[in-house]
């Protein structure tokens, strides 16, 4: 058998996702768009204003998503270090 005769397994070139990343990039994204309402012109009517509160709704779900996702990936590590916190309590 070749190197040509063997089968890549599905999404071998799609990498795994990176929670951080995907969270920079959205957060990224909606300060992009909070820019260009930043641009000193009046909110016009209630669509205008209506988007500008899904926007700030968004803001608010992102940074959400991203500290459960923050709380999730140091969670192994605030166990250990609990475990080695008790393990040296009666020592000092």
């Amino acid at each position: 058998m070749t190197m040509t005769d063997t089968l890549a397994p599905p999404d071998h070139n799609n990498p795994p996702v990176d929670a951080y990343d995907a969270h920079a990039a959205h957060i990224d994204d909606l300060y992009t768009e909070a820019a260009n309402w930043a641009d000193g012109e009046d909110i016009a009517n209630q669509d205008q204003a209506d988007e500008v509160d899904q926007l700030i709704a968004d803001f608010k779900a992102a940074i959400e998503a991203a500290k459960a996702s923050r709380d999730d990936e140091k969670k192994p590590y605030a166990e250990k270090v609990k475990e080695i916190q008790e393990r040296y309590y009666p020592l000092i």
